[in-house]
C-alpha cells in the first residue's frame, strides 16, 4: 500500500494527542522517578496494553540502543506489535516533535512577517509505505492551509502503512 506523503503527514498530526501522550508520560517519569505513572496504550489495530514506568522506560532503552533501521527489520520480520509501535514512535521523538511545533513557528513567522520554510523527512523509511519521504513546505500560510485541512481521524496503523 502506498499513501501520499501529504495524507501521510496529516495522519501524524491528527495523532499529536495520542503520540505525544507517550513522550508526555516519559517526561513525567524523568522529572520524578519516585511517583509511579501508567500508560494506556489504547491504538485502533493494535493490543490494548497499560505499560508503568520501568516498562515505557524499558521501552526508552530499546529505542535508544537501537538503530531505526533494525527497528524497522524487526517490525518487517515479527509484526507490529504494541511495543514496537511505541519504541518506534520514541525512536522518532525528535522529527516527530519538530512537526508538531511547526504550526506554532508557522503562526509566529507569518504574525511577524518572516520567511518560514519546513522540511518533514521521515524517519521511518519503507515501513511508513509512503509514496515520498519528504514534504516541504516554502511559506508559512501553505503549512497552516495544510494544517487546517486535517481532518481529525487518526489512524494509527498508517503511521506504519508499509507493513499492510
Amino acid at each position: 500500500m502506498s499513501t501520499p506523503i501529504r495524507t501521510y503527514v496529516q495522519n501524524l498530526l491528527a495523532g499529536r494527542n495520542q503520540i505525544y501522550k507517550i513522550y508526555e508520560t516519559l517526561d513525567k517519569i524523568h522529572a520524578n522517578r519516585l511517583l509511579k505513572f501508567c500508560y494506556n496504550a489504547k491504538f485502533n489495530g493494535l493490543p490494548f496494553k497499560v505499560y508503568n514506568n520501568k516498562q515505557l522506560s524499558e521501552l526508552e532503552r530499546l529505542a535508544d540502543c537501537q538503530t531505526m533501521a533494525s527497528l524497522v527489520n524487526q517490525a518487517f520480520n515479527n509484526g507490529l506489535t504494541t511495543d514496537l509501535y511505541i519504541t518506534l514512535l520514541i525512536k522518532a521523538r525528535p522529527t516527530i516533535l519538530k512537526l508538531y511545533q511547526a504550526r506554532t513557528k508557522a503562526l509566529y513567522m507569518k504574525s511577524t512577517i518572516r520567511n518560514f520554510c519546513y522540511m518533514f523527512i521521515n524517519p521511518f523509511g519503507t515501513l511508513a509505505g509512503v509514496t515520498s519521504n519528504c514534504l516541504c513546505f516554502n511559506s508559512a500560510n501553505k503549512f497552516i492551509n495544510f494544517y487546517c485541512a486535517i481532518n481529525g481521524t487518526f489512524d494509527p496503523l498508517l503511521v506504519f502503512g508499509g507493513l499492510l
